[in-house]
């Protein structure tokens, strides 16, 4: 549980560095402030994954699906960010990727 604590505060850290970006009291390029919530994000991401699985007390394959789906769009955001792409349309997957496993969760079985 700790580490879900943890992914929280730097998912949290990772709003702020887009906040001071945005706000232009920042050095970092596009590329770096998105990786900054992404890799947070994703960190998220896992262990919530990892708490889910051990209350749970099994696994499933279709758990892992969603959970590449989310880090391949958290992987799209970096790589937006590094082709040029303005800093609101890089995070539109970091938002999308968050709400994957809400809707796979919903969607499936799990949902009840």
């Amino acid at each position: 549980m700790v580490p879900l604590l943890l992914a929280t505060a730097a998912a949290g850290a990772g709003v702020h560095v887009v906040g001071l970006y945005l706000e232009h009291h920042s050095e970092l390029s596009t590329a770096v402030t998105v990786l900054a919530i992404a890799f947070a994000v994703a960190l998220f991401l896992v262990a919530l994954d990892g708490v889910r699985g051990g209350l749970e007390g099994f696994y499933r394959p279709a758990r892992a699906v969603v959970l590449a789906m989310a880090l391949g769009l958290l992987t799209l955001s970096v790589v937006l960010a590094a082709i040029g792409a303005g800093i609101l349309v890089s995070l539109v997957p970091v938002v999308v990727a968050v709400a994957v496993p809400v809707l796979a969760h919903e969607f499936t079985d799990g949902g009840e």
